[in-house]
């Protein structure tokens, strides 16, 4: 007589098969699944710009036509879509900066993209010969201190639920079914997102592979929080003073109202313009 299937076993057995990709992913060693574009490619190696996007980040033709490049290689690095570590998506743009050579490596961080910083302090130094790192930050969000005080309590309380639901999801939640400015995202990675934005413990790299953090720049997004980051940085990097000499590690402050995901907005595009101008950063 063949053993019924209990109800309880079934379950165990849907469980089971929906959840193994994310749970093997999280055991075997993982390949990169994004992409590093380039929005330009250029003979001069002498710099390499990267862009970390933020949450659900616009199409590569949104940043192409804003930042206009030309005389140097511009690339944009795209997570993927089954997966977010920081960690390691920074590994990836060491080695690919090794790989093309360049000698010193400009970074333009938006809202959570300050996540892979950390990282890339960390390892780009074996792989760039020069060891130069210079960031501009935009809608800073790099740990839970930068998280505006409304959506802190909300991003902690369902932090669990968004772990349950992610593991549940397992690979269903891996196709790509958000679609934002010609870009398709999956919900797997903006879940992952929005857990490490209520739990992310690293902060901007204090090791010598630090160049400085060239400019900050507030825009008073959706989970950023202004005067909380005006406080961090204060207190982590040395602000332009009489007193610190010439060269502070971080060298200009900016304060622009307007949103960088509106390209269109005519004031706050001036604004990034004078910043990228005033560092004479030539794309």
């Amino acid at each position: 007589m063949k053993k019924k299937i209990t109800p309880f076993q079934w379950f165990a057995l849907w469980l089971g098969i929906v959840t193994l990709p994310y749970i093997a992913r999280k055991i075997i060693e993982e390949k990169f699944t994004g992409q590093i574009s380039a929005l330009n490619t250029s003979p001069d190696k002498s710099i390499g710009y990267y862009i970390f996007p933020g949450t659900l980040y616009p199409s590569n033709e949104v940043f192409k036509e804003f930042f206009q490049p030309e005389k140097y290689d511009l690339n944009v690095v795209h997570y993927g879509y089954k997966d977010y570590d920081p960690d390691f998506i920074a590994e990836q743009v060491a080695e690919h900066a090794k790989t093309v050579g360049y000698r010193k490596v400009r970074v333009i961080s938006i809202s959570i993209g300050d996540q892979l910083l950390s990282g890339l302090g960390i390892c780009l130094k074996d792989k760039v010969r020069d060891a130069s790192l210079e960031i501009v930050s935009i809608d800073s969000l790099p740990n839970p201190d930068f998280v505006s005080e409304k959506y802190q309590k909300p991003l902690k309380t369902f932090e669990p639920l968004i772990v349950t639901l992610r593991t549940l999801g397992g690979w269903l939640l891996e196709l790509p079914l958000i679609r934002r400015t010609g870009r398709w995202h999956s919900p797997a990675v903006l879940m992952e997102q929005l857990v490490n934005l209520a739990s992310w413990d690293y902060d901007y790299p204090a090791d010598e592979i630090l160049d400085c953090v060239v400019a900050v720049i507030k825009d008073d997004e959706v989970f950023y929080a202004p005067d909380n980051s005006e406080e961090l940085f204060e207190t982590t990097y040395n602000w332009p003073d009489e007193e610190l000499g010439d060269d502070p590690q971080c060298r200009i402050y900016y304060n622009y109202n307007g949103k960088l995901a509106d390209f269109l907005d005519e004031p706050t595009q001036k604004g990034y313009e004078r910043v990228f101008g005033d560092l004479k950063w030539q794309f």
